[in-house]
Protein backbone atom coordinates (compact mmCIF):
# COMPACT_ATOMS: atom_id res chain seq x y z
CA UNK A 1 0.00 0.00 0.00
CA UNK A 2 2.82 2.37 0.85
CA UNK A 3 4.25 1.89 -2.68
CA UNK A 4 0.92 2.81 -4.25
CA UNK A 5 0.80 5.94 -2.08
CA UNK A 6 4.18 7.02 -3.47
CA UNK A 7 3.53 5.90 -7.05
CA UNK A 8 0.28 7.80 -7.63
CA UNK A 9 1.70 11.27 -6.84
CA UNK A 10 4.78 10.47 -8.95
CA UNK A 11 2.61 9.47 -11.91
CA UNK A 12 0.47 12.60 -11.55
CA UNK A 13 3.60 14.76 -11.38
CA UNK A 14 5.00 13.07 -14.50
CA UNK A 15 1.74 13.56 -16.38
CA UNK A 16 1.70 17.26 -15.50
CA UNK A 17 5.32 17.66 -16.60
CA UNK A 18 4.69 15.81 -19.87
CA UNK A 19 1.63 17.90 -20.60
CA UNK A 20 3.85 20.95 -20.70
CA UNK A 21 6.28 19.16 -23.04
CA UNK A 22 3.63 18.26 -25.60
CA UNK A 23 1.98 21.66 -25.87
CA UNK A 24 1.97 22.92 -29.46
CA UNK A 25 3.13 26.45 -30.10
CA UNK A 26 2.61 28.46 -33.29
CA UNK A 27 5.50 29.40 -35.55
CA UNK A 28 8.45 27.76 -37.18
CA UNK A 29 10.72 25.46 -35.26
CA UNK A 30 14.15 26.99 -34.80
CA UNK A 31 17.48 25.27 -34.30
CA UNK A 32 18.98 25.87 -30.84
CA UNK A 33 21.66 28.57 -30.65
CA UNK A 34 25.01 27.36 -31.95
CA UNK A 35 23.43 24.62 -34.08
CA UNK A 36 23.44 25.10 -37.84
CA UNK A 37 20.43 23.70 -39.68
CA UNK A 38 21.15 21.42 -42.60
CA UNK A 39 20.51 23.00 -46.01
CA UNK A 40 17.38 21.91 -47.84
CA UNK A 41 17.75 19.50 -50.74
CA UNK A 42 17.14 20.82 -54.26
CA UNK A 43 13.87 18.87 -54.32
CA UNK A 44 12.72 20.49 -51.08
CA UNK A 45 13.70 23.95 -52.33
CA UNK A 46 11.73 23.50 -55.57
CA UNK A 47 8.72 22.12 -53.68
CA UNK A 48 8.86 25.17 -51.40
CA UNK A 49 9.12 27.45 -54.45
CA UNK A 50 6.02 25.88 -56.02
CA UNK A 51 4.09 26.33 -52.75
CA UNK A 52 5.15 30.00 -52.49
CA UNK A 53 4.24 30.55 -56.18
CA UNK A 54 0.77 29.09 -55.55
CA UNK A 55 0.25 31.25 -52.43
CA UNK A 56 1.42 34.44 -54.14
CA UNK A 57 -0.89 33.82 -57.12
CA UNK A 58 -3.90 32.91 -54.97
CA UNK A 59 -3.39 35.93 -52.69
CA UNK A 60 -2.75 38.31 -55.61
CA UNK A 61 0.73 39.24 -54.37
CA UNK A 62 2.22 39.82 -57.79
CA UNK A 63 5.43 41.49 -56.59
CA UNK A 64 6.20 38.35 -54.56
CA UNK A 65 5.23 36.20 -57.54
CA UNK A 66 7.70 38.06 -59.77
CA UNK A 67 10.44 37.58 -57.16
CA UNK A 68 10.01 33.82 -57.62
CA UNK A 69 10.58 34.06 -61.39
CA UNK A 70 13.91 33.85 -63.22
CA UNK A 71 15.52 37.05 -64.50
CA UNK A 72 14.64 36.34 -68.13
CA UNK A 73 10.99 35.79 -67.30
CA UNK A 74 10.74 38.97 -65.20
CA UNK A 75 12.11 40.90 -68.19
CA UNK A 76 9.13 40.01 -70.38
CA UNK A 77 6.13 42.33 -70.47
CA UNK A 78 3.60 39.50 -70.12
CA UNK A 79 5.00 38.88 -66.64
CA UNK A 80 4.89 42.45 -65.30
CA UNK A 81 2.53 43.11 -62.38
CA UNK A 82 -0.25 44.62 -64.54
CA UNK A 83 -0.24 41.64 -66.92
CA UNK A 84 -0.26 39.22 -64.00
CA UNK A 85 -3.18 41.08 -62.40
CA UNK A 86 -5.11 40.86 -65.66
CA UNK A 87 -4.31 37.15 -66.04
CA UNK A 88 -5.39 36.47 -62.45
CA UNK A 89 -8.69 38.31 -62.97
CA UNK A 90 -9.56 35.88 -65.75
CA UNK A 91 -8.62 32.71 -63.91
CA UNK A 92 -9.12 31.01 -60.59
CA UNK A 93 -7.01 29.85 -57.71
CA UNK A 94 -4.15 27.39 -58.07
CA UNK A 95 -3.82 24.06 -56.26
CA UNK A 96 -0.44 22.85 -57.54
CA UNK A 97 1.20 19.46 -57.08
CA UNK A 98 4.51 18.25 -58.48
CA UNK A 99 4.06 14.80 -60.02
CA UNK A 100 7.54 14.45 -61.57
CA UNK A 101 10.82 16.28 -60.96
CA UNK A 102 14.19 15.93 -62.69
CA UNK A 103 17.15 18.05 -61.60
CA UNK A 104 20.33 18.41 -63.64
CA UNK A 105 22.86 20.79 -62.14
CA UNK A 106 21.35 24.30 -62.09
CA UNK A 107 18.26 23.42 -64.12
CA UNK A 108 15.19 21.36 -63.32
CA UNK A 109 12.08 20.19 -65.13
CA UNK A 110 8.86 19.33 -63.34
CA UNK A 111 5.44 18.11 -64.30
CA UNK A 112 2.97 20.10 -62.23
CA UNK A 113 -0.76 19.50 -62.03
CA UNK A 114 -3.33 22.09 -61.01
CA UNK A 115 -6.16 20.66 -58.93
CA UNK A 116 -5.26 17.11 -59.89
CA UNK A 117 -5.24 17.54 -63.66
CA UNK A 118 -3.98 19.66 -66.55
CA UNK A 119 -0.30 18.64 -66.23
CA UNK A 120 2.24 21.22 -67.41
CA UNK A 121 5.98 20.95 -67.92
CA UNK A 122 7.62 23.70 -65.86
CA UNK A 123 11.28 24.71 -66.02
CA UNK A 124 13.28 25.94 -63.03
CA UNK A 125 16.66 27.62 -62.96
CA UNK A 126 19.07 28.19 -60.09
CA UNK A 127 20.12 31.85 -60.00
CA UNK A 128 22.54 33.03 -57.29
CA UNK A 129 22.01 29.84 -55.24
CA UNK A 130 18.22 30.17 -55.35
CA UNK A 131 15.76 28.20 -57.47
CA UNK A 132 13.48 30.31 -59.71
CA UNK A 133 10.36 29.49 -61.72
CA UNK A 134 11.39 29.82 -65.37
CA UNK A 135 8.48 28.64 -67.55
CA UNK A 136 8.24 30.01 -71.07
Amino acid sequence: MRLAGLLVPALIGSAIALTGCTRETPGTAMAPPGVTALPQSDEDQITDLVERFEQAWNNRRFGELRDLMCTEMRGQSEFDEDALQEARSGSGRLDLAITELAITGDTAEAVIENDGDDPDDIAFLREEDEWKWCEF
